[in-house]
């Protein structure tokens, strides 16, 4: 008989055992972080990405060195009037900028936030201002066309420079000369459109610095200022929270696999014994599961207590039956507060009353209260049973 009691006393402990996992299942899913605002966010930074302009890192740096290249073309234009030829109004004359390129719009978030958060080398052309060399060439270029045609343009040549849409012309430094001065040509576009324009030579140097000049670029552009934390200025700070994730994708494709987790993250899912189950079910399912083990538990401690107590009955390691205070605090939290807990967090976190699976959780969860009052009563009664056979072989004191 002591055999059959510890048998019956083994699937009662598993049950309770099956209980708890179960609740403390459910309630690490009620209480798991929402990651919903993040991927929000983190998809408005990828959308705020795509519509800032690379053309305007090169307007950026020609902006800052606005001054020096319009002291530039101030010379050309000097120049060409000391030699006395005709011009008509004041053309403008685009001079390249020198400076770092920006990846392209399918290179890796990686490599986008390696540029923006480096620091970024920058520079333009200083033209010298020696003005003998150009009067000669463009004395040699007067000779021998009409002296009536005006010149109406003038195009620097950038052959191997680099111009975003919508950007001011760049050159990298690959461009750069090794000696320390190089030259220009920039073209005289005249009035006669059946003549060829000649060009002039113009040196120059480079004059340049360094500093976080995308980093500025991307904090004083409408787009761009999302993608940088004001506080710290870090970039990307919201698509850092999956950077680990999306570090190695273009934007397009970080769009699109946290479309998809944001997606699996509303719907929700509920693991019960390796079963993943989706946030609907989860909302009846949890409480139904953790209701039937309630029930199967009564019954096996109603079908224990109908089993004759002898006294060569072998004590069984159920907290449960252990003979202290904290044992029965233990009993009374596993068996009611904490599948009722778990539950009414569920409910909370996902329930919608228009929904049918929240309305039948909530009835679930009711029936939950009362089916752990009863559990609570027969493993009272139990106890007593349980503790009167022991007294009986060991004088051990019957607790009330």
């Amino acid at each position: 008989m002591a055999e059959l009691l510890n048998e019956n006393l083994k699937v009662i402990k598993v049950l309770h055992q099956i209980l708890m996992a179960v609740s403390a299942a459910i309630l690490a899913f009620a209480l798991r972080p929402d990651l919903s605002r993040d991927y929000k966010a983190a998809l408005e930074e990828i959308a705020a990405l795509k519509q800032v302009s690379f053309g305007g890192w090169s307007n950026y740096v020609a902006q800052h060195y606005k001054a020096a290249t319009n002291q530039d073309a101030k010379f050309v234009r000097a120049v060409v009037h000391q030699a006395g030829l005709r011009v008509r109004g004041v053309p403008d004359i685009n001079i390249p900028v020198f400076c770092d390129q920006v990846p392209n719009s399918n290179s890796r978030l990686l490599d986008l936030d390696t540029f923006f958060a480096k620091t970024q080398t920058i520079g333009f052309m200083k033209f010298s201002t020696e003005r003998q060399p150009v009067l000669d060439q463009l004395t040699k270029w007067k000779a021998g066309r009409n002296p009536n045609a005006n010149i109406i343009a003038f195009n620097v040549s950038s052959n191997s420079g680099i111009q975003y849409p919508g950007g001011s012309p760049m050159l990298d430094w690959l461009n750069r000369s090794t000696s320390g001065t190089s030259n220009v040509m920039i073209y005289l576009v005249t009035d006669e459109p059946a003549l060829q324009p000649g060009f002039v030579s113009f040196t120059y140097s480079v004059s340049s610095e360094t500093g976080p000049f995308a980093l500025d670029w991307l904090r004083n552009d409408t787009f761009g200022q999302r993608l940088v934390d004001p506080k710290t200025g870090v970039v990307f700070p919201h698509l850092k929270t999956f950077w680990h994730q999306i570090n190695q994708h273009t934007p397009d494709q970080a769009t699109v696999f946290l479309q998809e987790e944001s997606e699996a993250n509303t719907r929700g899912t509920l693991s019960f014994f390796g079963i993943q189950v989706e946030r609907r079910l989860a909302i009846s399912a949890g409480p139904v599961v953790s209701f039937c083990i309630l029930l199967f538990m009564g019954l096996h401690l109603v079908h224990f207590r109908s089993l004759p107590m002898t006294s060569d009955a072998i004590r069984y390691p159920w907290v449960a039956l252990f003979h202290n205070w904290l044992a029965k605090i233990v009993t009374f939290t596993s068996l009611l507060i904490l599948p009722v807990s778990a539950n009414l967090a569920l409910i909370s976190r996902y329930g919608q009353m228009n929904e049918l699976s929240s309305r039948i959780s909530v009835v679930m969860t009711f029936l939950i209260s009362i089916s752990g009052v009863w559990v609570l009563i027969e493993v009272h009664r139990v106890r007593l049973a349980y503790f009167r056979m022991a007294a009986a072989s060991d004088k051990m004191e019957v607790p009330t």
